[in-house]
C-alpha cells in the first residue's frame, strides 16, 4: 500500500539519514548530489511511473529481472536527477529574478 505510514516514515527517515551524512569537501559531485536527493526522491516515483507504463506497454516483463532491476534503477535515478537538475536551474533563475524566498522569508517573519 503506498499511502502506508510506515512506508511514509521510513521514506523521511531514510531522507534524513542521508542527509546527514559527511560529504569529504574534495567529493564535489557527491555534495551536488546531496543536495538533490530530496527532489531525487520526489520525482523518482512520477518517473518510474512513465518508464513502467511505456515498458509494460510496449515490451511487457518477459524479461530476465536480474537484468531489469539494475537498469531500471539506473534509468529512473538517472533521469530523475537531469530533471531535479533542470528544476534548480529554472528554480534558481526564477528566485534570482523576482526575489520569491526574500519576500516569503520577510512574510513569515511577521
Amino acid at each position: 500500500e503506498p499511502e502506508s505510514p510506515v512506508i511514509a516514515l521510513a521514506s523521511v527517515l531514510i531522507f534524513a539519514g542521508f542527509s546527514l551524512l559527511r560529504v569529504p569537501q574534495k567529493a564535489r559531485v557527491l555534495r551536488r548530489l546531496a543536495g538533490r536527493t530530496f527532489l531525487i526522491y520526489l520525482i523518482h516515483a512520477a518517473v518510474w511511473d512513465v518508464i513502467a507504463s511505456c515498458v509494460v506497454r510496449r515490451y511487457g516483463f518477459g524479461w530476465d529481472n536480474r537484468l531489469v532491476i539494475p537498469l531500471a534503477s539506473a534509468a529512473v535515478f538517472a533521469i530523475s536527477h537531469l530533471i531535479a537538475v533542470a528544476y534548480q536551474w529554472v528554480w534558481n533563475r526564477f528566485d534570482a529574478r523576482f526575489r520569491f524566498t526574500d519576500r516569503l522569508c520577510a512574510a513569515l517573519r511577521l
